[in-house]
């Protein structure tokens, strides 16, 4: 697997050794062995300045990501795509939720995923099919030893 991650922001000190593990976990629960994909971690004044430029929405986000050709193979591996992450959002919904941030910025980040591979949350049915497969993914990683974001 090539994941490549950049932290672009100072809020929260993040491992990057730990979010890969984490990501591999996720992959590799998805049936995804080869995947290729980066992610970056930002503030809002970032991702709302991404957000506009690309998708034409003037707001801050908690995750934007950005799929290459859905997860088709070129070559041998699978190109996912780009996975940006608004530390600044996710260390605010998580006091809201009274959740770690570590939970909050995983959630994000297989929420991402699950975009670059294809699935979708614009309707209710799209969101409820998303949210179940997010529980699920969260509840398999959670069981292995696994170590704070």
């Amino acid at each position: 697997m090539e994941i490549e991650i950049v932290n672009r922001q100072k809020r929260i000190r993040l491992s990057l050794k730990r979010i890969k593990t984490r990501t591999e976990e996720i992959l590799r629960t998805l049936g995804l062995k080869d995947g290729s994909l980066s992610i970056v971690f930002t503030d809002d004044y970032r991702i709302r300045k991404i957000n506009r430029e690309y998708l034409g929405r003037n707001a801050a986000t908690d995750v934007l990501a950005f799929s290459m050709i859905e997860g088709k193979r070129i070559g041998d591996r699978h190109l996912l795509g780009d996975v940006v992450i608004s530390v600044d959002t996710a260390a605010r919904c998580a006091g809201h939720l009274k959740r770690s941030i570590e939970e909050e910025l995983l959630l994000y980040l297989t929420h991402g995923i699950l975009h670059l591979i294809g699935y979708r949350d614009k309707n209710q049915d799209e969101r409820k099919l998303m949210e179940k497969l997010q529980g699920r993914i969260l509840e398999r990683i959670s069981q292995h030893p696994r170590s704070r974001v």
